[in-house]
């Protein structure tokens, strides 16, 4: 008898076992969903009247590299990108 009663605790408990892993299965992609929700409410378009400067410069960039004149290139492409609207 005490076999009989060892083999059902045991089935009982696999299936526990199969339902708590169910909900995790069912509730993990929601919790996740609902966390990415939250932690993205802060964030918001800028338009150029909410910056709170009007104006930004391009200090000295130096070329570490062994390609001249690099630093002259980046400056100008970066200064062209700022004036673009």
């Amino acid at each position: 008898m005490k076999n009989k009663n060892d083999k059902n605790r045991l089935g009982k408990m696999n299936c526990k076992g199969k339902k708590n892993r169910f909900r995790l299965l069912l509730f993990t992609p929601h919790f996740l969903f609902l966390a990415f929700l939250l932690s993205s409410c802060g964030y918001k378009l800028q338009t150029k009247a909410d910056l709170p400067f009007e104006s930004i410069s391009i200090g000295r960039i130096d070329n570490k590299t062994h390609e001249p004149k690099l630093q002259d290139r980046l400056n100008k492409i970066l200064t062209e990108t700022f004036m673009e609207d």
